[in-house]
């Protein structure tokens, strides 16, 4: 789970509640980004090609995941969630900024 417009350090004073009543991980958190703004319309999200600057957009998210969120769990959570009895994958570079992978 990823908390959406939520600060870090209320991700962190909640990610104990939600993972022990959930029983899921909390990997992180998207904290709100006043730069960040993506219209919707009655039936959905605009198109991408409509929104100015997207690109930049997008990767304002992933800099701030990469400081926010821990890319090391996600990895675990992926290889632990994969049908059969695979070894785990060494441990690689992401890309990301968070000192967590």
């Amino acid at each position: 789970m990823i908390l959406n417009q939520t600060s870090v350090i209320f991700c962190e004073t909640i990610r104990p509640e939600i993972e022990r009543e959930l029983s899921l991980p909390v990997l992180g958190c998207l904290p709100k980004l006043k730069e960040l703004h993506w219209d919707s319309r009655h039936l959905g999200l605009v198109m991408p090609e409509e929104i100015a600057d997207v690109k930049k957009q997008i990767q304002t998210v992933a800099d701030t995941l990469g400081k926010t969120m821990d890319c090391g769990r996600l990895r675990d959570c992926r290889i632990r969630g994969r049908a059969g009895d695979r070894p785990a994958a060494e441990k690689k570079d992401c890309g990301c900024k968070n000192r967590n992978c």
